[in-house]
C-alpha cells in the first residue's frame, strides 16, 4: 500500500538466513525462509532439466517445455482445489497429459521432418495460451495438500521412476501407485517411513535394475504402450 496515504509503515530487517518483515502498525512479525522458498520453486526445474538434456543430446530442442509444465501444473492445481479430485488420480492424469502433449510435438518432427525449433515454438504459443485461459478465472491457486511440495517431490519423483521402471511409460505410473500406497499406510511412521523408501529403492536397483514394471514386462512379455 501507499504509505503516504494509508499511514502504514513497513520496516525490513535482514540477515543471510531469512528476513523479518515487521508491520509497524499491527506489530506482527512474519518470517520468510528464503532458501526454502527458492528450493521449493526450483525443484521441478531440476526434473525438467533431466528431460531437456536427453532432447539436446539427440540434437534437438524443445521450446514448449516451460509453458507445458506451467499448464499441467495449473491443471493439477485446479483438479485438486476446485474439482476435489484425489492426489492419486491427479498425478497419473497429468503424466498422461504430458505424454500426449509430447507425442503431439514429436509427431511433426519425426514424421513430417519439421524442425524441432518450429514445432516446439508452436507448442510454446499453444501452451502459453492454454495456461492463460486455465488461470484466467482463478488467478493464483493455493494448494493446501503437502503432496505437491517440490522439496519433497524432487527426491520422490526419482524414487517413483526407479522402482516403477526407467525407460517405459508404464513404469512411472506403476511407481506412482506403489508410492501412494506406501505413503498412505506408512507415512505415520515418520523417519522409519523414509528409511523404508530408501531401502526399497536399493533392493529394486539390485534385483530389478529396470524397475518393477520392467521386471514383470521382461518375465511375462507384457507390453502396453
Amino acid at each position: 500500500p501507499n504509505t503516504f496515504t494509508t499511514g502504514q509503515y513497513v520496516g525490513i530487517l535482514g540477515d543471510f538466513s531469512h528476513y523479518h518483515i515487521v508491520d509497524a502498525l499491527d506489530m506482527q512479525v512474519q518470517v520468510l525462509h528464503e532458501l526454502y522458498a527458492e528450493s521449493n520453486q526450483t525443484g521441478y526445474i531440476a526434473v525438467l532439466a533431466v528431460g531437456m538434456t536427453l532432447v539436446i543430446v539427440i540434437r534437438h530442442i524443445d521450446l514448449s517445455v516451460g509453458f507445458l509444465a506451467g499448464f499441467l501444473g495449473a491443471v493439477a492445481a485446479i483438479a485438486l482445489v476446485f474439482w476435489k479430485l484425489p492426489v492419486w488420480f491427479v498425478i497419473p492424469m497429468v503424466l498422461v497429459m504430458g505424454v500426449l502433449a509430447g507425442l503431439i510435438t514429436a509427431f511433426p518432427v519425426a514424421q513430417l521432418k519439421i524442425p524441432s525449433f518450429v514445432a516446439s515454438l508452436a507448442g510454446w504459443l499453444i501452451y502459453r495460451g492454454a495456461l492463460l485461459l486455465s488461470t484466467m478465472g482463478t488467478g493464483t491457486i493455493i494448494i493446501p495438500d503437502a503432496a505437491f511440495n517440490a522439496n519433497d517431490w524432487t527426491a520422490f519423483v526419482i524414487f517413483i521412476v526407479v522402482i516403477g521402471g526407467i525407460g517405459t511409460i508404464e513404469g512411472p505410473i506403476v511407481g506412482v501407485i506403489i508410492f501412494y500406497l506406501l505413503q498412505t499406510y506408512l507415512a505415520d511412521y515418520g523417519a522409519w517411513y523414509l528409511i523404508l523408501l530408501g531401502g526399497l529403492a536399493i533392493v529394486v536397483m539390485l534385483f530389478a535394475p529396470k524397475g518393477i514394471w520392467g521386471y514383470f514386462a521382461a518375465r511375462y512379455n507384457i507390453v502396453l504402450f
